[in-house]
């Protein structure tokens, strides 16, 4: 209500690197809290504000946590990484049924790929979306 809506109805752009979708993969899968009663409860919140685009960095929950180990050298994991694979697996699971159940707005991403190119194939996804509105 405070940022997102206020920014929506001036026309503006508004880019999250976490929104709806993560909580419902995280809390309703990951923490097994029911991905429904969560989706709802986010729908609540929002105010029915939903993403137009929501990337799904694809990639197996074990090479995950390979690289959150090497890139967290001297600072440790935060919260989420400190969970056990079985959460990981879940949350990636959710990603995948959720992927399947919003196919027109989340685009999966090969997460053994690049940055580069991850950056590319989303960057790309975003111009076709902007020059559709």
């Amino acid at each position: 209500d405070r940022v997102i809506v206020p920014a929506l109805g001036r026309g503006a752009v508004v880019l999250c690197d976490r929104f709806a979708d993560s909580t419902i993969a995280y809390q309703g899968f990951g923490k097994e809290l029911g991905a429904d009663y969560v989706e709802k409860c986010c729908r609540q919140v929002s105010g029915g504000v939903e993403p137009d685009l929501t990337f799904f960095v694809d990639l197996d929950p074990e090479i995950g946590l390979e690289r959150v180990d090497k890139r967290a050298a001297g600072v440790g994991p935060d919260r989420m990484e400190q969970e056990a694979l079985a959460f990981h697996k879940r949350v990636h699971q959710g990603f995948i049924e959720l992927a399947k159940k919003f196919p027109e707005r989340i685009v999966r991403l090969d997460g053994t790929l690049s940055k580069d190119a991850l950056y590319e194939a989303a960057f790309d996804k975003v111009e076709r979306l902007m020059g559709q509105q």
